[in-house]
């Protein structure tokens, strides 16, 4: 009765927890043969990478000479075949992107197990086995690419996504909840992950990422444009984000950018005066200050991987003016600081925690040419993250089970601006008490109409 119950648990996790992780898993699959071309049964088949906090998974072929070696994350590999009477082959430099298949098939001959070939050459392009379409994003890329360095702007550079909106110099940093559209979709027909799970706002439809990114966290990003798999819910764009996980080394980076008013130039015209426009919109000041460390803290067992980023993105808004006459600023701040842990817990079990707290002050929302500084309103989001875990579990050479858990939360506060004078009554007009009033807020007494 035991034994029936685990069994009804197991698949119970495994039918659960494929939905919202399947899309994060890479894999090595192929086919060995021996050297007439016969398929071999009972080879083992091991996928070795820096990347592995076990450092090797494994598999065996099965009885049509198939194997596949499942849950791997990006990285380069080292593929090693093994059968007793045969020899060794040892297929290096395997560059595995995230969301994708490598199709490796090798022929074995007759030999001692001590005897080694080693084969390099190119690492595959082509999923032979999905028919997804999806561009992967590299790190590289991510790093080297002049953007504002906002996943959803690296995801409208893959053809046929489109934005509705455009970046110049780092200008829709701070851009979280527009449209990521292909081949006519919705913008409600979008989805963002982290690591193959969910992580999109309830709110508009579930479209709104309205997370602000750390990419120092991010290792690669596959974007799904078509051809998607039975679990994803949606037709439209996918944006997986794939994060780093830290390793047996300690190793970090950082990144500064930064461009002020002095790095811009302005096309006033005499045109544009005559039309109206004495302060045209352009740059107060950008900055984006990134830095990350991981590494391990006990090896082979617990890793973990730390980033901070500092930005910001601060303009002057189109004939808008400070009470001086000065031209008013839009100012924005982001910080964010994001944590990940991977834990080997047992030959067979791992375990992925991530918190990732983000907070943004924008000091003057609304602000626009008839919308003066006072009247604009503040904006805080002292606790906006998301917290995520995820634990896999291979109880076999044929059943991985998987499960994992997200929370995406986003709490705003709202505020006047400091100067403006509270309200002292919240009655009637008429009925106000001397000395009191609706301070500086906009009102509209309905029994006499009187403004």
């Amino acid at each position: 009765m035991r034994t029936v119950l685990l069994t009804f648990v197991v698949v119970g996790l495994a039918c659960f927890a494929l939905p919202g992780v399947a899309d994060a898993q890479s894999a090595i699959a192929g086919v060995v043969r021996d050297s007439s071309g016969a398929v071999l049964p009972g080879v083992t088949v091991e996928a070795s990478s820096p990347v592995l906090i076990e450092k090797v998974r494994t598999a065996v072929t099965n009885d049509a000479g198939q194997y596949r070696v499942v849950d791997l994350r990006p990285g380069t590999y080292t593929v090693t075949f093994t059968l007793t009477g045969f020899n060794t082959i040892r297929r290096e430099g395997i560059v595995l992107e995230a969301d994708f298949t490598a199709p490796i098939n090798v022929d074995m001959r007759v030999g001692s197990i001590e005897e080694s070939v080693t084969v390099t050459g190119e690492s595959p392009i082509v999923d032979v086995q999905s028919s997804q379409r999806r561009e992967v994003v590299t790190q590289q890329q991510l790093e080297t690419i002049p953007t504002g360095r906002n996943f959803q702007l690296m995801a409208g550079m893959v053809p046929a996504v489109t934005t509705g909106v455009f970046d110049v110099g780092g200008s829709s940093a701070m851009w979280t909840g527009g449209s990521l559209l292909v081949h006519g979709s919705l913008t409600v027909d979008s989805r963002t992950l982290i690591d193959g799970m969910v992580v999109d706002a309830m709110f508009g439809g579930g479209q709104c990422s309205c997370t602000y990114d750390n990419e120092g966290q991010t290792q690669e990003m596959s974007v799904q444009v078509s051809g998607g798999s039975a679990e994803n819910q949606l037709s439209g764009v996918l944006v997986n984000r794939i994060p780093r996980s830290g390793g047996n080394r300690f190793s970090g980076d950082g990144v500064v950018l930064f461009a002020n008013d002095g790095l811009q130039s302005q096309n006033l015209d005499d045109a544009l005066r005559a039309r109206g426009l004495t302060t045209p919109a352009r740059l107060h000041k950008l900055y984006d200050v990134n830095y990350s460390l991981g590494g391990p803290i006990i090896r082979d067992r617990l890793w973990f991987y730390f980033s901070g980023r500092n930005w910001a993105y601060n303009n002057y808004v189109a004939n808008a003016l400070y009470a001086d006459g000065s031209q008013a600023i839009d100012d924005n701040i982001v910080k964010a600081y994001p944590l990940r842990l991977s834990s080997q817990l047992t030959r067979k079990d791992r375990v992925t925690v991530l918190f990732d707290w983000a907070n943004k002050i924008r000091g003057h929302r609304g602000l626009a040419s008839n919308v003066r500084p006072e009247a604009s309103f503040t904006q805080d989001q002292p606790a906006q993250h998301i917290a995520q875990a995820k634990w896999t579990s291979a109880l076999s050479d044929k059943l991985l089970v998987e499960a994992g858990y997200t929370q995406s939360y986003l709490g705003t506060k709202y505020g006047y601006q400091p100067e403006v004078r509270r309200a002292t009554c919240f009655s009637a007009f008429v009925n106000c008490a001397p000395g009191t009033g609706y301070g500086d807020i906009a009102h509209q007494d309905t029994i006499l109409n009187i403004a």
